[in-house]
């Protein structure tokens, strides 16, 4: 439906390459997360509050936001599940290394 033009713009949304870096939604008046607010000045002082929780997250559990982002495990248009994943899938230290840097 995609390919032949049958989706509305919010429809199309997951298809959409690279995606937003940054999303932020009112899921009290956009239950469907259809209008990202993350680029509206108005928000920004939450968009701050946001990065600074998965700042301390990070800190807190070790954890480490990649230079290189996998790849998904089904293909967007079709569904059908992607074979270039190896299973059982290797954690990301085994992939990356313990450095945080990928």
């Amino acid at each position: 439906m995609y390919d032949a033009g049958l989706l509305n713009k919010h429809q199309s949304r997951p298809f959409i390459a690279p995606r937003a870096k940054e999303e932020l939604y009112d899921l009290r008046n956009d239950p469907y997360e259809l209008n990202n607010l993350a680029d509206f000045g108005q928000y920004q002082d939450e968009l701050i509050r946001h990065r600074k929780a998965l700042d301390s997250w990070i800190k807190e559990s070790n954890d480490f936001i990649p230079s290189v982002r996998t790849l998904d495990d089904f293909d967007r248009r079709t569904g059908a599940y992607a074979p270039h994943r190896l299973r059982p899938r290797p954690t990301k230290m085994e992939q990356y290394g313990k450095s945080g840097a990928y």
